[in-house]
């Protein structure tokens, strides 16, 4: 399965990033964690306004977004989230997302992000000292990575398949090449439909620099 590292160039999420300086003290309780806790034992509401522990979310391996509407770096950050959802939210990994505050419900729909994956801390705690903030945790809510930093997503992601549905939504009818650095039959079909002048998109495998504006590269 390729991991599409080209495309989350711009989306990359995960690996245990450097953590920013702590906000200061707003008299809301702050709930920090790292890598080996638990994610568990904190209240937060889905968007029918049902209250479940932060446990009870997924289930199974998830990757939590923890994220407040007029937070000026998650704003920046938003158009990366659809897309790491409609990727990679799939029967292998759940993308959730945990907002102190309101669910920006509005955000969300403009993104293609169903409010089912959104839960709200109401304010009542502050589950990290700075949002925006990422966690990947394992099927028993133990946390296996976290970052800051958007950037770093894409080397933790590479670990999972990416949701074919969610492919076809990101490349709505877009011919999708998949080739092989050095291959002079995919090389051959790239000119072709480089003629033809139609949408397309050229996933090539073993590439480290692509040129070209319907290029992306998996090294992997």
């Amino acid at each position: 399965v390729l991991c599409l590292t080209a495309i989350l160039a711009a989306v990359t999420l995960l690996v245990s990033g450097s953590l920013p300086k702590p906000r200061k003290d707003n008299g809301i309780p702050q709930l920090t964690f790292s890598a080996g806790d638990r994610l568990t034992g904190y209240p937060v509401t889905d968007h029918e306004g049902n209250e479940v522990d932060i446990a009870d979310v997924s289930g199974r391996e998830t990757l939590y977004i923890f994220g407040m509407a007029g937070c000026r770096d998650c704003i920046a950050d938003f158009p990366s989230y659809g897309l790491i959802y409609s990727l990679y939210n799939s029967e292998d990994l759940s993308v959730v997302f945990i907002w102190d505050g309101d669910i920006p419900s509005k955000e969300m729909e403009d993104m293609g992000i169903p409010l089912s994956a959104c839960y709200s801390a109401r304010g009542r705690h502050k589950f990290t000292d700075w949002v925006p903030s990422y966690y990947l945790v394992d099927a028993n809510d133990a946390i296996v990575k976290q970052t800051a930093e958007i950037e770093e997503a894409a080397k933790l992601l590479e670990a999972y398949p990416v949701n074919a549905e969610g492919f076809e939504q990101v490349f709505p009818d877009q011919t999708v090449l998949v080739g092989i650095e050095r291959c002079k039959s995919c090389k051959g079909a790239y000119d072709r439909l480089l003629e033809q002048g139609e949408p397309f998109v050229y996933v090539l495998e073993g590439a480290r620099e692509t040129s070209g504006d319907h290029q992306m590269a998996d090294p992997h």
